[in-house]
Order: C-alpha cells, then sequence, then structure tokens
C-alpha cells in the first residue's frame, strides 16, 4: 500500500511540474506575441502615407491652380527623395516645368522671362529633406489667375493633368516607401534611392 502512494505522489508531482513547465511556455509565448502587436501597434499609429492633390479654384471661388503633396498618414514622413516629370521626361524644378509645358506659343522657348510670363505671382516651395507631419500638406507651385498670365495658367492647369511623381519617405522608425503619390500602392525599401533628376524648388 505504501509503494502504490510513493507511484501516485511520484506521478502527482511530475503532472504538477508539467504543467508549471506548459504555462512557463504559454506565458512566454504570449508576451512574445503581445510584443510583437505592440511593435506592429506603434508602427502602424506612426505610418505615414503622402498623395498628390491639385486643385484650379482658391477658398473664396478664385481661380488660382495649386500643386500640393499631403500626408494622409498618422505620423511623420520624413521626404528623402522627390522627383517629377512632364509628359514623361523629368523636370529639376518649377521653372524647368513651366518652360516645358505651359510657354506661350508667340513666346521664344530658349529665353521665355518666366517672372514675367507669370504676372510674378508663382509661389514655389521645396519637398526634399522635409519631414511633414499627419495633415501637413506642401504647396510645390501656386499660381492666381490674372489677365496677363491666363495664356501660362491656361496651359499649367491642363499640364498638371500629366505631371507624374516619385517620391520617397520614411516613418520615425526608418521604415521607407517609395510611392507615385497617386495609387494605393506603396513599395517597401530599406534605403531611398537617390534620383537622376530631383526636383528642386
Amino acid at each position: 500500500m505504501l509503494k502504490s502512494n510513493g507511484r501516485l505522489g511520484h506521478a502527482l508531482e511530475l503532472a504538477v511540474a508539467l504543467a508549471a513547465l506548459v504555462t512557463s511556455f504559454t506565458s512566454i509565448w504570449l508576451s512574445l506575441s503581445q510584443g510583437d502587436d505592440m511593435a506592429r501597434l506603434v508602427q502602424a499609429q506612426s505610418w505615414p502615407y503622402l498623395e498628390y492633390e491639385s486643385s484650379n479654384t482658391g477658398n473664396n471661388g478664385t481661380p488660382e491652380i495649386d500643386i500640393m503633396v499631403r500626408n494622409a498618414g498618422v505620423g511623420p514622413a520624413k521626404v528623402e527623395s522627390f522627383s517629377i516629370s512632364y509628359d514623361g521626361k523629368p523636370v529639376r524644378g518649377w521653372a524647368a516645368l513651366i518652360a516645358a509645358c505651359c510657354v506661350p506659343a508667340q513666346t521664344p522657348r530658349e529665353t521665355p522671362d518666366l517672372p514675367a510670363l507669370t504676372d510674378n505671382r508663382m509661389i514655389s516651395s521645396k519637398l526634399i529633406k522635409r519631414v511633414l507631419r499627419a495633415s501637413d500638406s506642401v504647396t510645390l507651385l501656386h499660381l492666381p489667375k490674372t489677365d496677363t498670365n491666363a495664356p501660362l495658367w491656361t496651359k499649367l492647369d491642363a499640364a498638371r493633368f500629366k505631371l507624374a511623381f516619385n517620391v520617397c519617405y520614411c516613418s520615425v522608425f526608418d521604415e521607407c516607401w517609395v510611392s507615385d503619390l497617386r495609387s494605393t500602392v506603396q513599395q517597401r525599401v530599406k534605403t531611398c534611392p537617390v534620383d537622376a533628376v530631383p526636383y528642386v524648388e
């Protein structure tokens, strides 16, 4: 009878030990799983998403062209590279863009007086090496319409639909994406590439 009780006690001790081992492994697995979930949650709450916006009407209804990039995500976006192409050809800045798309037919294309053609109303900004917080936007080009710049303005209004973009930006965790600013598809990259023809203001 004593021998039977000894075996029973040994079996109970082994069962308790196994239960403790299973509990330990389960706790470790849950901790790791929750840690991954928390990391993904933090990253999701810091996810940036840049998109292209344009319009030809101001807030008060006046004709004015705005070409903008907005951060529609929930976290800051560090813009590392940015380029624009018009009709398939890269342009280095707003002056090159205007010369390529919008110089009126009667104006010499070799040496256009762009300030005069825009009636000195053009405002431009750069995007490279900037940080856009969530809901922030950058107006790359702003041009109100006047009697003087109306021929150029009309061409630019049509040209904004022929623009193509390539941007690379990173989150605060240095997760980086390449985007065309138009589709919802982002390509994940380890590091941002250097544009052959970057768009500088």
